[in-house]
């Protein structure tokens, strides 16, 4: 019949003349067996033959070795391609374990044959089990048909579930056991297929039997899990027609069209109809859906196994076990998901230590994705020694590119520069990447970002098919450019949501980016231990006792690894299930099970496992057979290390093979001699050079030869690795490389390995790495190099809080370069000549009046130094070293202001000197501006001078047209308005001066930082508070992106926290703080951050009414700036005393105790004293503040009347100033004094503005009537 059969001509499908029942290219039944009963092969006795299939015999026999018994199929002998097929098949279905399918155990070579060891099913096939129903009645024999089909159904689930396709469903491979439950045999055609890639595409050879084809099998040689489905149908169809007790002398069988698929399809349906009205109506129209022409609309497997049964009914184990303890976890996911289907972005952490079941939440959280319409899910799992630049996003693009080759998508159109970014980094996106001219890229991204402004493009062009979710499983193991990656990702805005899913081992959370949830997992309970083994006991049939029941449980420790690996033995002949029964309760500890299972391991097995241990990722049979020597034998001991549960095989017949668990990893690697470690990294080494040895493959082949302990053959791979990792612009990758052969080579190249590696980890942003190998490289190279290498490491560290680990090397810059010195002397000195400590100011503002001179030129000077005419070395040598110093002072004027602004004066005098004798017209110009900002931090006439110097040097800066000298002069005059906090005029300068600094080659995010905080604060107290959110999330982000640790301590202190609280991210900042720590540490220097993150920590005990906590924090701020250096800035005493003042008010309105009074009126006194308008505001208030609440203690009218008079004032002041907040916060008060009741305007003021807790964020400005 098949040469017959209906076909698409177009196909040139190779087939051959055969009997449509039989598997097609198997060889006849009826040759000849070369073995017998009786026989011994290797340990085997052959006791039974069982019976014969497609491609060889089954036998029962006995293992000598284990005095077990099972079923031996015995290959014979075949073409190369039926034989790897067998085998293929087989190890593809050796993980799964199911009461409806066959356990296949391993693969054995015994002489020349392939043997496949399996357990033995007692019982017979469909068809001869049909013929034994035919004595029941039909009520009966239907009866157990149905659930037999449910059974066959259930399998089929198994197998589709696990994305394998049997492709041989047929009544021989259907058997009935001996417990009437239906199993499915013979896996010899089992192939896998994926979701998101080609299910069985189009092939030029059919296989599998005839009679039983779909019609997408037979016109296109398309194989799908529907495929099965209706061979499933065919053989009950054919069943039914079995049991007809007629059907023998009356009817020949259902019989398939050789004409086409119209014919076929009728001559389906007239046999389906002309059944009997015996046969159930659950049953006939089963068969019929199963039977449909068209794929889609057959049932699934998971339907049918449901088949008849009430709503109620629960089917057994599919997939996986059944996910237990873990319901409120897998809630907060869900939901979360659903909040990304609504389009929004975030991130969910997953932490716990190895084995309780973070892989297993994942799978059900996908499984879930994968259940909505339109969600993509897109996977990749890290590795410890996977020496891969962006290992995560290389398995990602993988995937993408895998699923954009359907047939339903078009290749995604980007930015040219994009494209050929993303094709450098991930090559195998060539084929589904256009690039077109007339997109625009819109943003201009600085130096070293470009990757992951690519990166973000990529995910809004998959957005635009549907929402988009990344997992990435271990990454604790994640190199530091993956990690960078999903960091950017977190803040890529798009049409639809994007969620990141990463889980790992360890408490702390690797990436910088926050996570918008974090989950961590505890152990199972008993109850939960107990209702997991009761599931496998269930499965496997098998009768436990109470007390065993427990003690496996309480084995376990709540790790559902350690459970499944114990419950696994409850299989037929596992260690449990020969131990269970009543009486017997001493089980073997799992770690006894797995050291049994090593000692049980072959030669050949243990040698397959060292280099599958030393591979550092997936391997394949051939790389195995090549490593081993054992060819295509190799399987035999791939099976038997599958079969002990040491290895997962994937068999995809590619890369499929690793250790089953990270855990089994560690523990084999510790116990493995160290002789055989180094041997196996060293023919893996070998085994890659001969593919590649300088491609892709360089950093695999430098890690082997490094751990293989031959650092001298690894320096030239690790070198190409490291060249690699800088063409994908994984740049830390790049920098790790460079830097780990450093040590293995002479001083020449050292140097040239230095500078590379310091390049890379400065454009990676890890500043401190950076920082150590330009100090490194400082002391190999001579003069200008040196010192600017020094200078770089100095300036990185100063940039990361790292104040304890520049002393030395600042002094040792200054005393070269004849620069300041910085010594802990100064402290003492400007302390103890307390009110004279301005001289230091006075010396510079004398020092720099030569340079009011300036702005009388109207022309760009050069350099000084280029005015000499052929000046002597000496000379020369002096112009060198006032230029290095000159960029010293430079460099660090800024950051110091920040931790030591005495210091700062002094890099300022010595700046400004040194830019009047050799430095250029814009630098003259920054030193006049820089000087102007320092004269403005106390009120007086030196700050009065200096903004009207600011004022009258405009013209000269627009002359200059420098981007540079413009960003420095709109910078001063924010800064000069910020020190005499008057707000509403900040923020346009502050915006200009970032803006203009975006244009200056070469500016680090520092100057970004430095002029951003002003607009932060500026916006808290003009109460612009959604502004305030968005710049604070956003510089936040982005100072974690880049471990700019100076930038997020601007923003998470001072006013700063108040973004944090008003979106009520407090967890957040307990996350952040420890970040931060080196910057508000109690050093010897003035150090502003001290009062920053005072202030911050008291707003943040205010909005958590923790006001004695607060109180604690502002008396020893108060007493450490009293006569000291901080004490010299403006805006930092005033900045304590709005929270201190507040605080204190908060203190007596909770204890009404009257020594509060005398505090409040004491630092109201103080910023009265401050004498600018915005302390004369804040007196008014807050002695307003004071007296409604000793007003309303009292009930006191003169009081309330002085109350009134001062709110009012403080109203009209607030008014003139745009201090938006304290207006109403005024009114409010007022109202309260008058009815006794708020009329809330803040409130609404901060509702509309997105605050989350308006009531705890209105602490923050008033303190209401209790």
């Amino acid at each position: 019949m098949h040469d017959e059969i209906f076909r698409d001509p177009s196909k040139e499908t190779s087939l051959r003349v055969q009997n449509a029942k039989e598997t097609l290219l198997e060889r006849s039944k009826a040759s000849p067996s070369p073995w017998t009963e009786g026989d011994c092969l290797d340990g085997f006795l052959l006791e039974k033959k069982l019976g014969s299939g497609s491609s060889g015999v089954v036998f029962r026999v006995f293992d000598t070795k284990t005095e077990r018994r099972c079923a031996l199929k015995l290959l014979k002998s075949c073409s190369p391609d039926e034989l790897l097929r067998n085998k293929l098949g087989f190890r593809r279905m050796m993980p799964l374990a199911h009461p409806n399918l066959l356990r296949v155990d391993r693969i054995y070579q015994l002489g020349s044959y392939i043997a496949l060891s399996m357990e033995e099913v007692k019982g017979v096939t469909l068809s001869e089990a049909i013929k034994e129903f035919r004595h029941l009645n039909p009520v009966q024999a239907y009866s157990q048909l149905l659930s037999l089909l449910r059974d066959f159904a259930t399998g089929l689930d198994v197998m589709h579930s696990h994305e394998l396709l049997h492709r041989d469903i047929k009544p021989d491979n259907l058997m009935v056991d001996e417990a009437g439950r239906g199993r499915i045999i013979d896996y010899g055609l089992v192939e896998s297929f994926g979701l998101n890639s080609n299910i069985g595409g189009g092939s030029n050879f059919l296989v599998g039997t005839p009679h039983f084809f779909p019609p997408e099998v037979i016109c296109t040689q398309l194989y799908l899990p529907a495929g099965d489905i209706f061979s499933l149908g065919i053989s009950m169809l054919e069943a039914i027609y079995d049991l007809q007790p007629e059907s023998k002398e009356q009817q020949a069988g259902l019989e398939r069209s050789r004409e086409n698929q119209r014919a076929d399809a009728e001559q389906i349906e007239t046999a389906i109809r002309t059944l009997p009205d015996s046969v159930p109506g659950v049953i006939l129209d089963a068969c019929r859906e199963m039977l449909e022409q068209e794929p889609c609309d057959r049932p699934t497997a998971m339907g049918l196994s449901r088949l008849g049964m009430p709503a109620t009914h629960s089917v057994s184990w599919h997939k996986q076990e059944p996910l237990i303890g873990r319901r409120n976890e897998c809630g907060k996911l869900f939901n979360w998901v659903e909040d990304i289907f609504n389009g929004e972005l975030g991130r969910v952490h997953i932490t716990a230590p190895a084995g309780l079941g973070k892989t297993r939440l994942l799978d059900e959280v996908v499984d879930y994705i994968e259940g909505k319409k339109w969600g993509q899910v897109f996977r990749a799992r890290c590795r410890l020694r996977e020496d891969h630049p962006l290992q995560a996003f290389d398995q990602i693009c993988d995937a993408v590119a895998n699923r954009y080759l359907l047939d339903d998508r078009e290749v995604m159109t980007l930015d040219a520069v994009s494209v050929e970014l993303l094709k450098g980094m991930f090559p195998v996106l060539g084929n589904v990447l256009n690039s077109s001219m007339r997109i625009s890229p819109n943003e201009t991204p600085p130096v070293g970002v470009d990757k992951f402004i690519a990166a973000t493009r990529l995910t809004k062009q998959l957005r635009q098919v549907g929402p988009l979710f990344l997992v990435v499983d271990d990454s604790q193991w994640a190199d530091r450019d993956t990690l960078n990656l999903l960091d950017q990702l977190q803040s890529a805005v798009g049409d639809a949501g994007l969620g990141i899913i990463t889980a790992s081992l360890e408490d702390s959370d690797r990436q910088r980016a926050l996570a918008t949830h974090t989950l961590r997992l505890n152990p199972l309970n008993l109850d939960e231990s107990l209702a997991m083994i009761k599931c496998a006991t269930d499965r496997w049939n098998v009768d436990i006792n109470d007390d065993m029941l427990h003690e496996l449980a309480l084995s376990a420790q709540g790790s559902p690894f350690r459970l499944q690996q114990l419950t696994d033995e409850l299989r037929p002949g596992g260690v449990v299930a020969d131990l269970t029964g009543d009486g017997v309760t001493v089980l073997p500890s799992l770690d006894r099970i797995w050291k049994q299972r090593l000692e049980r391991l072959s030669d050949d097995a243990r040698g397959i496992l060292t280099y599958v241990v030393t591979s550092g990722g997936y391997v394949s049979t051939q790389q195995l057979g090549e490593l081993t020597c054992q060819g295509e034998t190799v399987d035999v001991a791939i099976s038997e290390l599958s079969q002990q549960g040491l290895v997962i095989d994937e068999a995809t017949g590619g890369e499929c093979i690793t250790l089953f668990h990270d855990r089994v990893t560690g523990e084999l690697i510790a116990n493995l001699p160290q002789q055989d470690v180094h041997l196996a990294h060293q023919a893996w080494a070998t085994l890659l050079m001969e593919q590649d040895a300088s491609g892709p493959l360089a950093a695999r082949i430098a890690g082997h030869l490094f751990a293989a302990n031959k650092p001298a053959m690894a320096v030239p791979h690790a070198i190409a690795a490291a060249q690699d990792a800088e063409r994908r612009l994984a740049m830390t990758e790049a920098g790790r490389w460079y830097g780990r052969v450093i040590a293995h080579v002479d001083d020449a190249e050292k140097v040239i390995l230095l500078r590379k590696a310091a390049r890379c980890y400065a454009a990676a942003t890890l500043p401190v790495e950076a920082s150590l190998y330009y100090q490194e490289l400082s002391t190999l190279v001579d003069g200008d190099e040196s010192i600017e290498c020094r200078l770089m490491a100095t300036s990185l560290l100063l940039r990361c809080g790292r104040l304890e680990t520049i002393d030395d090397q600042l002094y040792e810059l200054a005393v070269m370069l004849n620069a300041p010195i910085p010594r802990s002397s100064r402290k003492s000195l400007f302390w103890g000549l307390g009110g004279f400590g301005r001289s230091v100011v006075i010396r510079a503002k004398l020092l720099l009046n030569p340079l009011r001179s300036i702005l009388t030129r109207n022309k760009v000077n050069p350099l000084r130094h280029t005015d000499f005419i052929d000046p002597d070395s000496s000379t020369r040598k002096s112009i060198k070293l006032d230029r290095q110093c000159l960029r010293m002072c430079m460099m660090l004027i800024r950051p110091m202001s920040f931790f030591d602004h005495i210091y700062a004066y002094d890099l300022c005098i010595a700046y400004s000197r040194l830019a009047k004798k050799c430095g250029n017209r814009i630098e003259e110009v920054e030193a006049f501006i820089i000087e102007s900002v320092f004269n403005c931090y106390e009120v007086g006439k030196w700050r009065d001078e200096a903004e009207s110097n600011l004022a009258l040097i405009r013209p000269e800066v627009e002359q200059l047209q420098s981007h540079q000298v413009s960003a420095a002069w709109w910078s001063g005059i924010a800064y000069s308005h910020a020190l005499a906090c008057r707000w509403s005029h900040v923020v346009n300068p502050a915006r200009t001066s970032f803006e203009e600094f975006q244009h200056v080659v070469g500016v680090s995010g520092f100057e970004g930082a430095h002029m951003l905080w002003l607009d932060v604060w500026s916006n808290w107290f003009l109460g612009n508070w959604n502004e305030v959110f968005e710049i604070t999330t956003g510089m936040s982000d982005d100072a974690l992106r880049r471990s700019d640790f100076f930038q997020l301590a601007l923003m998470i202190g001072g006013f700063g926290r108040g973004a944090w609280l008003g979106q009520d991210r407090v967890d957040d900042l307990t996350q952040l703080q420890p970040r931060c720590k080196n910057f508000a540490s109690d050093s010897p220097t003035p150090n502003p951050f001290i009062v920053f993150d005072c202030v911050a920590n008291i707003q943040e005990c205010i909005y958590k009414k923790q006001f004695s906590d607060g109180w604690q924090i502002y008396q020893k701020l108060d007493a450490s700036s009293r006569g000291g250096p901080r004490a010299t800035v403006q805006l930092a005493r005033v900045s304590a005393l709005i929270v201190g003042t507040l605080l204190a008010i908060h203190q007596y309105a909770e204890n009404q105790q009257e020594d509060w009074l005398t505090r409040i009126r004491a630092m109201t006194a103080e910023l009265r004293r401050e004498r600018i308008p915005f302390t004369l505001m804040l007196a008014d208030y807050y002695d307003g503040l004071m007296l409604l609440q000793i007003g309303h203690r009292h009930g006191s009218e003169t009081v309330m009347s002085e109350c009134r008079a001062l709110l009012g004032s403080a109203r009209i002041q607030a008014e003139q100033q745009h201090l938006l907040p304290y207006v109403l916060a005024a009114e409010d008060a007022l109202k309260e004094s008058e009815t006794g009741q708020s009329s809330d305007l803040l409130l609404s003021r901060m509702f509309q503005h997105g605050v989350v807790n308006p009531e705890s964020f209105s602490r923050l400005y008033t303190v209401k009537l209790r």
